[in-house]
Parts: C-alpha cells; sequence; structure tokens
C-alpha cells in the first residue's frame, strides 16, 4: 500500500478506537482547545492574558462542539505529531499538520479545503477514501457537522466516524448526499 493510503487508513484506524468514549473520555480530542484559540470567559481580562502570553484554566471558556478537534486530533496522531503548543503564542500552528492551526468546527475544516484546492462535491458515483475528512448540514440550531470517512460502502453510503454525536464518539452510515462535500488531507 503507497503512503497515501496507508495515511487515511491509519487516521481512520486511530478514529475507531475512540467510538463509545464520552467528551470526558474523550479529552484527548478536545483539551487545550480553548486555551489555543483563547477562547475567553467573559469578563477576562484580555490585557493580562497577552502579557502572560497564555490563559489560565480559570479563564477559558467552557465544552464547545468538538467534532472538529476530534477530526484534527486524529489526523495529527496519523502523523505522530505532538500536540499543539499552546503556551508559545496564540494560534501557532503545528508544522507538518495540513490544518496548521488546531481546527474546531466543520466551517473551519471546510473552509480550509476549499482554499487548499481540496474541496470536492459528494457524488454518489465517487469513491471516497478512508481518512477523507467531510462536512454536513445538520439543521439551522447546528449548520455544520464534521465527519471522518472509515470506508466507502460503495452503494452510495459511507461509513463515518463522528466526534460529539450525543456528546459522544460514534459510528454511523450516511448516504452520501447527506454530504455537503469531502477533502483529502494528505
Amino acid at each position: 500500500m503507497d503512503r497515501v493510503g496507508t495515511l487515511g487508513d491509519r487516521a481512520a484506524q486511530i478514529a475507531l478506537r475512540d467510538v463509545g468514549k464520552t467528551a470526558d473520555q474523550a479529552r484527548h480530542l478536545t483539551h487545550h482547545y480553548n486555551h489555543y484559540w483563547w477562547v475567553l470567559r467573559p469578563g477576562v481580562d484580555v490585557e493580562a492574558v497577552k502579557a502572560r502570553g497564555y490563559p489560565l484554566d480559570s479563564e477559558v471558556a467552557g465544552p464547545m462542539d468538538w467534532c472538529g478537534m476530534a477530526i484534527s486530533n486524529w489526523i495529527r496522531q496519523a502523523l505522530d505529531l505532538p500536540y499543539w503548543d499552546w503556551r508559545s503564542g496564540w494560534r501557532r500552528p503545528l508544522a507538518g499538520h495540513p490544518f496548521g492551526y488546531f481546527l474546531g468546527g466543520a466551517d473551519q475544516i471546510e473552509e480550509w479545503a476549499k482554499l487548499a484546492g481540496r474541496w470536492r462535491p459528494a457524488r454518489l458515483i465517487d469513491p471516497i477514501p478512508a481518512g477523507a475528512v467531510a462536512t454536513i448540514d445538520k439543521g439551522a440550531a447546528r449548520p455544520r457537522h464534521a465527519l471522518m470517512i472509515v470506508r466507502d460502502l460503495g452503494d452510495g453510503r459511507v461509513e463515518t466516524v463522528e466526534g460529539n454525536l450525543s456528546n459522544q464518539v460514534g459510528r454511523h452510515i450516511r448516504r452520501k448526499n447527506q454530504l455537503r462535500g469531502w477533502a483529502l488531507w494528505w
């Protein structure tokens, strides 16, 4: 198998190991995201955080949607990269990660894919390789959701692993016509 297939397959296998884990059990996927992006609680003195160079645990906001965080970390793990360095400055990119930044939401991932020229429309006839990332629409309250492809079933459906489904990592079968599109990150 070539390196391209190996990376996608490896990311999908890493994601499968997290299936069934709750948000608390999957903290390795979300840990320090709010620190990294300086998602602060209301009333926090931003100038004090700037002077220190990083926020304290007591200064960051509570949990948020984490489907994109899971994907960012599954890719990071597949590439054997360290965790994002959140103490060395705001939004420092991670060398070697295709996203560069610790992305947290489906909109961020979709925007990255489009800007990188990697976004593909989801068509029933096109096979989608393991490890590809995709987005779906979830409705008005939560317009988008990100997921990782585990395998294309060959019948217009794909098997996926998704973070933040009822606050846990889940495995699903989705129709390709549900996908907004998909991208290869390698």
